[in-house]
C-alpha cells in the first residue's frame, strides 16, 4: 500500500484597491483636454480630470461650468460635452 502524504493547501494574499473610474465608465477615457491656445500639445491648466467631478451626469455639469467659468467667450454645444460624446474637437481624451 502506497503512504499519502497530505498538503495543505496554499493561500496567496492580494491587496484589493477600490477605484472610482466614472469617467472611463462616462466617457471611455479618464482624463480630458481642452486646448485652449490650440498648439496641439498639453499646456499647464489644460488637462481635465474627468473623473473627480463625479457620475456621468455631473461629469457634464462640471464640463460645462469649468469651460463657462475659464474660457466665458467660447461657444459650444451641448453635444460636445455629453457623456460618450463623439465629437471630440472640444474635449480630446487623455486615455488613462
Amino acid at each position: 500500500m502506497k503512504n499519502m502524504k497530505y498538503e495543505s493547501p496554499k493561500f496567496i494574499f492580494q491587496e484589493l484597491k477600490l477605484v472610482e473610474r466614472v469617467a472611463d465608465t462616462c466617457w471611455g477615457f479618464h482624463y480630458g483636454w481642452f486646448d485652449a491656445d490650440s498648439d496641439g500639445a498639453i499646456d499647464p491648466g489644460e488637462k481635465i480630470d474627468l473623473a473627480r467631478m463625479g457620475s456621468c451626469n455631473s461629469v457634464e455639469k462640471g464640463l460645462d461650468e469649468y469651460l463657462k467659468k475659464n474660457y466665458p467667450g467660447l461657444s459650444y454645444t451641448n453635444s460636445q460635452i455629453k457623456t460618450n460624446v463623439n465629437d471630440k474637437s472640444l474635449i480630446k481624451p487623455i486615455n488613462s
